[in-house]
């Protein structure tokens, strides 16, 4: 396996800042694992792009590794906090995120649950034209650099990874280029 931090920090392709918070998250976090699971879950509302896909679905890719690799550290990139709120309920001290990444909370997760269930979001999952992705909801309301930092940073960490289970999204392609031999497990 190659040496990541030496073949990216080469490249010049990243911020040196950026970098150094990355190294200083992974080693803090994953030093001493052998495997690494990287999931990038989508707020549901993502399923007009890649139809749906269950909690479950991640869960069996996660526990079929997981019986390969029994003391595997999990690498969570979600915009959303239900499902961060999701896979600590399930795996437990197993999960770790950058907490200080803006997420959709969970008042907003369950305004647009309440809203497919009252029937008022439309075929897109749209509710009164708006869409509820995180770059939706946020739009003109965030530092949009602050995303894209954030964003880079969770594709950098995903990137360390022994496997990535995504769906389908731009994250994993970018993620293919900086490490084309991540396992990526699209669902």
């Amino acid at each position: 396996k190659r040496n990541w931090s030496s073949d990216v920090c080469s490249s010049d392709l990243f911020k040196p800042d950026i970098l150094r918070e990355v190294d200083s998250i992974w080693s803090d976090i994953f030093s001493n694992s052998q495997n690494n699971i990287g999931v990038h879950y989508r707020h549901p509302s993502h399923f007009i792009e890649s139809g749906k896909i269950y909690l479950e679905d991640y869960f069996t890719k996660i526990d079929s590794i997981l019986e390969q690799y029994p003391n595997s550290k999990i690498f969570l990139a979600s915009d959303s906090q239900f499902g961060i709120y999701a896979f600590i309920e399930k795996y437990k001290d197993k999960v770790f995120y950058i907490h200080d990444i803006d997420r959709l909370n969970m008042a907003e997760f369950l305004h647009w649950a309440f809203g497919l269930a009252d029937g008022k979001a439309d075929d897109v999952g749209f509710i009164n034209g708006k869409g509820y992705e995180l770059h939706h909801k946020r739009v003109d309301k965030s530092d949009n650099k602050k995303m894209t930092k954030d964003l880079l940073k969770e594709v950098l960490c995903l990137s360390r990874c022994n496997q990535l289970i995504n769906n389908i999204s731009n994250i994993p392609l970018a993620i293919s280029y900086i490490n084309p031999e991540i396992d990526i497990l699209t669902l």
